[in-house]
């Protein structure tokens, strides 16, 4: 299976996801996306409106991605476009079948308390170029003829939320609900305790909670395999783990099966999202 990644970063992370996923017999394709734009993405970056507590570069990468994808890919019949974040545990083969062989669109919906996030993440998702030329098409239109209804939706998440942003995540969701797009969400543990990682950060799947350790979900090694533990105590094996934000620089310890840097790396990271979360109460009252 050919896994594309978009990147232009050279860090320790990105060639662990690449060394990984190659071990497992993927076909990786890490590219930095051409200097010389696409006419749709010339005319994307052009209408793009930020609209997001995250930084312009960053959100402008993430739609980037796609474009570059759709000049890359034209000629594949099916691919996988994913994080560089991502630390790879199994072979194609191992996926489930609804993932290998549907032809629907694959990705992966957060699960909070109250229910499922309104935003699609990518991360590790299966296209075909119908679909992602179609995903294209729309995101063109929402921002050069609809930019009112992003503004609008912006304005309801700022009412609720300081981390409010409309990102490439929410344009895939307004996406797969406009133009009712199949789509198999993948953050569900399978009934064989295999899962594609939502985000290790995450306690929640669509069927399944997990059990918590310094902030995160509780890892452990099992026959040389990160696994994870629900809270009912079955062992979960991912088929990939999402490194998302700090803990990509845990790739290397992952990699080298050192559970104590692992664990020195998520007690600082523990830490910082504590007195983070003490400073924005503090400045709310």
């Amino acid at each position: 299976m050919l896994l594309y990644c978009a990147e232009n970063r050279r860090a320790p992370f990105v060639a662990v996801f690449q060394r990984t996923a190659e071990a497992h017999g993927f076909n990786v394709r890490v590219t930095t996306p051409a200097e010389t734009p696409s006419s749709a993405y010339a005319c994307f970056e052009s209408a793009y409106r930020h609209l997001s507590v995250n930084s312009q570069h960053f959100e402008i990468a993430c739609f980037r991605r796609y474009f570059a994808a759709q000049i890359d890919l034209a000629g594949e019949r099916r691919f996988v476009i994913s994080d560089s974040d991502i630390f790879v545990q199994a072979p194609w083969s191992d996926f489930p079948e609804a993932v290998r062989d549907s032809s629907q669109f694959v990705a992966s919906v957060g699960q909070t308390p109250t229910g499922p996030e309104d935003d699609v993440s990518p991360h590790f998702s299966v296209w075909t170029p119908a679909l992602l030329n179609d995903f294209i098409e729309f995101i063109l239109c929402q921002y050069t003829e609809r930019i009112d209804e992003l503004e609008a939706l912006h304005a309801c998440r700022v009412a609720t939320s300081a981390r409010a942003a409309i990102s490439d995540m929410t344009l895939l969701q307004l996406w797969r609900r406009a133009r009712n797009v199949p789509m198999i969400d993948s953050n569900a543990v399978q009934p064989d305790g295999g899962y594609i990682d939502h985000n290790v950060s995450t306690l929640l799947a669509s069927n399944a909670r997990f059990r918590e350790h310094i902030g995160r979900k509780q890892l452990s090694l099992r026959r040389g395999r990160w696994v994870y533990r629900t809270v009912d105590g079955d062992w979960v094996r991912p088929q990939i783990l999402h490194l998302q934000g700090r803990y990509k620089l845990a790739a290397e310890s992952m990699l080298a099966q050192r559970r104590t840097g692992l664990l020195a790396l998520s007690a600082y990271i523990h830490l910082g999202r504590n007195v983070r979360r003490l400073a924005e109460r503090f400045h709310g009252f």
